[in-house]
């Protein structure tokens, strides 16, 4: 019976692991294709259209604004959606690939023995780069609705204010997470230990099962919607949903 599931378990591992490297040359292949592509089918009048709409903006009316965008976005391509779609297909490919290597999935049974990270340090470390990584994926967000979107007044693009205000809002977020990691949350906690550790005779563990349960819900939820209208953001959610499994975890077995 064992080696029929190991079988089993090795074919659909395999079968995720070809899938997710096809999505990834699908993916790259999209985002190639795209760049060749011009974003309006006639790209002088798309201009002049795009000229006189920002020069216009703030004097037309809003009847007058929307007439305007629906003479631009009758010019526009699919150069933009073919792109956003592999920019997608790559993201979650490659992620889905590095947690293939990290938990050995390319047998899908080796998934009941995945643990946390090794140390304090690792776990720390692994939700720094994670949160910290959510500012430069802020900021091509950004760059990349601002070049995609026509429509968009040259006055208008927001950048300097998300500099100003989201900065200091992630540094203060890092230094959070340090101390309520270090002190509160991996305080007297043994690791590593398996991601799916429970232990029915410690009563605090359905409170712990239920908090990150919840919390790992609305991350998975995050981490899908992402997926295609922030692709960038998609790795810190993925980490994010990892640590909250292995943060109920750690807590699960602290001395």
């Amino acid at each position: 019976m064992r080696p029929a599931r190991e079988r089993t378990g090795k074919r659909i591992g395999g079968i995720f692991t070809i899938a997710c490297l096809i999505l990834a040359f699908l993916g790259a292949g999209l985002v190639i294709t795209s760049k060749g592509m011009p974003a309006h089918t006639d790209e002088v009048r798309a201009t002049e259209l795009t000229d006189l709409y920002q020069s216009k903006y703030i004097t037309r009316s809003l009847e007058e604004r929307e007439a305007a965008e629906q003479d631009i976005a009758a010019l526009r391509t699919s150069k933009w959606q073919r792109y956003n779609t592999g920019l997608s297909l790559c993201v979650i490919a490659s992620v889905m690939l590095v947690a293939i290597l990290r938990f050995r999935l390319w047998n899908v049974l080796n998934l009941k023995d995945a643990t946390t990270p090794l140390t304090r340090v690792k776990f720390l470390t692994l939700a720094s780069v994670a949160w910290l990584a959510l500012l430069p994926a802020a900021l091509l967000e950004l760059e990349a609705e601002y070049t995609q979107d026509d429509l968009t007044p040259t006055f208008d693009s927001g950048h300097g204010s998300f500099v100003i205000f989201g900065t200091p809002f992630i540094l203060i977020g890092w230094l959070l997470i340090l101390m309520i990691g270090h002190f509160i949350l991996l305080r007297n906690t043994q690791l590593p230990t398996n991601l799916w550790h429970w232990d029915p005779s410690r009563p605090r563990h359905r409170w712990l099962l239920g908090i990150f349960g919840l919390l790992t819900a609305l991350l998975l939820i995050a981490a899908i919607w992402s997926a295609k209208n922030m692709p960038w953001t998609f790795p810190s959610l993925a980490v994010a949903i990892y640590l909250a499994l292995s943060t109920r975890a750690a807590l699960s077995k602290r001395t």
